[in-house]
């Protein structure tokens, strides 16, 4: 049996191919392209029905931790049929700017450097600039 696919390596995986298109993916779609989906795929009904759920759950998760997953309505066959799919796209999701603040700054991070929204950018105090380099 082959080794079981963690939560985190799906997430991974459910994000690189959305931000990877450029139009929307089909549930199906994804199901097809991320390889923890494909193996239920390879099952019954049940299993099928199981995959729906766990990708579900995912677009739950990964939208709770700030991942703009968009759910859109879309024209296919030269606009005669309207199908539903997903979308990340990349001008919404990049990770912010990291700022170096002293302990002093660190307590009120609600400033930012001029030019850059609150979104932007994250402070990182002195004692925690060792787990952000890592990161």
């Amino acid at each position: 049996m082959a080794d079981k696919i963690s939560k985190l390596q799906r997430w991974l995986d459910l994000v690189a191919y959305l931000a990877g298109r450029r139009v929307p993916a089909t549930a199906e779609e994804v199901w097809a392209a991320v390889p923890a989906y494909v193996r239920g795929l390879e099952g019954d009904a049940k299993e099928h029905e199981t995959v729906r759920r766990m990708f579900e759950r995912d677009k739950d998760d990964l939208r709770a931790a700030g991942i703009p997953i968009e759910t859109v309505t879309f024209s296919i066959n030269y606009g005669t049929e309207e199908s539903h799919g997903y979308r990340l796209l990349r001008r919404d999701f990049h990770l912010p700017y990291l700022r170096l603040v002293r302990e002093a700054e660190a307590e009120e991070r609600g400033a930012q450097p001029s030019g850059l929204r609150a979104a932007d950018s994250f402070a990182v105090a002195e004692d925690e600039a060792g787990a952000a380099l890592d990161g």
